[in-house]
């Protein structure tokens, strides 16, 4: 399920100019961003922080390449509409946007591979995994780098991984004991992956 959209979409753009122009002026401050993040709380009942919002809007210079379906979810609902879908179907609907592009990005299904094959994965800021594919949706952690969610010998199940996106793996197991889900590459996903 995706959880995350590439800032790049044109609904994002357009969702952004529509959330502008109900809040009535321009964002560019801090505290702009901090009173339009309680408008939105106004209408909506939920919070989002001026600092995501401040991201999306490419106004700190740590932006985000993809925004969280929630943070839509959220917008669209202050923009009038009941999610970031109902937006994305109204503009499409108004002529707003015809089509759309997606950047290529590099995916492994583990229905595409054999067992015993690995995958190095990177993310944010120094993250490094090497995976062992095990079958059945099912991936060993043989090297970790940097990280203290993902260490050698840990075993999840993840049916895909792809660039840019978070993964998500389920039943993590480490030393016998069941942790449950997993994100990885919450903020900007995935950085590369190398199939070996």
């Amino acid at each position: 399920m995706k959880t995350s959209v590439s800032t790049s979409h044109p609904g994002v753009k357009s969702l952004q100019h529509s959330v502008q122009s109900k809040f009535t002026r321009p964002v560019t401050t801090l505290t702009d961003f901090e009173q339009l993040a309680e408008a939105v709380e106004a209408v909506t009942g939920e919070h989002l922080n001026a600092d995501t919002l401040r991201r999306l809007w490419g106004v700190r210079n740590d932006g985000y390449a993809t925004v969280r379906l929630s943070t839509l979810n959220i917008l669209s609902r202050y923009a009038g509409c009941a999610d970031w879908q109902t937006w994305c179907e109204k503009i499409r609907k108004d002529g707003k946007v015809e089509s759309e592009t997606t950047e290529e990005r590099r995916l492994v299904r583990s229905a595409d591979i054999e067992t015993g094959q690995e995958v190095r994965i990177t993310w944010l800021p120094d993250r490094l995994a090497r995976l062992r594919y095990e079958g059945d949706n099912r991936w060993t952690v043989v090297e970790s780098a940097n990280s203290h969610t993902l260490q050698a010998g840990d075993t999840f199940r993840c049916s895909e991984i792809v660039e840019g996106e978070t993964l998500y793996g389920e039943a993590l197991t480490r030393e016998g004991q069941v942790y449950g889900a997993v994100r990885i590459g919450i903020d900007r996903g995935i950085h590369s992956i190398v199939l070996s």
